[in-house]
């Protein structure tokens, strides 16, 4: 295998790094670079796939996972073209699959912007569309390459989402919750696929979250799905112009939020942050 020279690759090797060398991992742990002159080459690439190991075994966690992952969204066209025809040359690696299913989901997402897919041009439309075909193709693909595609599932209920096929994002839920009993992420994914937004019922997520609360959820984790409620809640009550009611639910899960630590307010609650923080409403509530 030939070196793939791609210097936003650069991250992976050296936040692989740091999460060899940490025994434990908050679960919204944002790992820094110690080192920026790794590449993807095939010793990084069998990291990784320890990484993956060490996943299913439960010695990393899901959110450090994750942080390593996103590093497929950085590269540009001519690094995408490169990693094409390493996973072209190695079918079954499951990183790799993985990986390039992530890097056109992000383009996906990159196209459609944050229009409605029917609001787009239809050359638009056709472009997003295609990035997400490929996307759901190489998904599909890593599935069978792994014990464990967590990875694969995350990705793949949101594409479903997009597509809204809601049985089948019901389904990847339950067949990802079939391999942990705390699969953080993917709970969440799903609590979101439960909101109005997203053609579910807000009477469906409140009974997911008092389902979970009683199986088996931590506070944490109970508090997570509430705040994304609180969240999309709001948002839904601002857009019908009842903007003192939708505060009040921002600024819950704001509040939840803080409680929850690490990186969560970033990743679920820019609703929130945007009306409560930037339109300094109430600064005191912002991170």
């Amino acid at each position: 295998m030939k070196y793939l020279s791609v210097s936003r690759l650069a991250l992976v090797g050296a936040t692989v790094a740091v999460l060899f060398s940490s025994p434990q991992h908050h679960a919204y742990a944002q790992s820094n670079p110690v080192d920026d002159t790794q590449r993807l080459t095939p010793t990084l690439v069998l990291k990784l796939q320890e990484m993956q190991s060490r996943f299913e075994k439960k010695e990393v966690g899901e959110f450090d996972m994750k942080h390593i992952l996103n590093i497929f969204t950085a590269i540009d066209d001519k690094e995408a073209e490169e990693l094409k025809r390493l996973t072209g040359d190695f079918k079954h690696n499951y990183i790799l699959r993985l990986g390039l299913g992530v890097h056109y989901l992000f383009k996906a997402e990159q196209v459609r912007g944050d229009a409605d897919w029917t609001s787009l041009p239809v050359e638009t439309r056709e472009k997003a569309l295609t990035h997400l075909r490929n996307s759901e193709r190489e998904l599909r693909a890593s599935m069978e390459l792994s014990r464990q595609p967590y990875f694969s599932i995350f990705h793949l209920m949101h594409i479903s989402m997009l597509s809204q096929r809601p049985v089948e994002t019901h389904d990847l839920y339950r067949q990802a919750d079939r391999f942990s009993s705390d699969t953080v992420l993917v709970r969440n994914r799903y609590a979101i696929s439960l909101t109005p937004r997203w053609g579910g019922d807000y009477k469906e997520l409140i009974a997911f979250i008092a389902r979970i609360r009683k199986e088996r959820g931590s506070p944490s984790t109970v508090n997570q799905l509430v705040a994304i409620y609180e969240a999309d809640f709001g948002h839904t009550l601002e857009e019908h112009g009842q903007s003192d009611e939708a505060s009040v639910h921002f600024h819950r899960a704001l509040n939840l939020g803080k409680d929850i630590g690490g990186s969560f307010t970033k990743d679920y609650l820019g609703v929130p942050l945007h009306y409560v923080c930037r339109a300094s409403r109430n600064l005191a509530a912002c991170p």
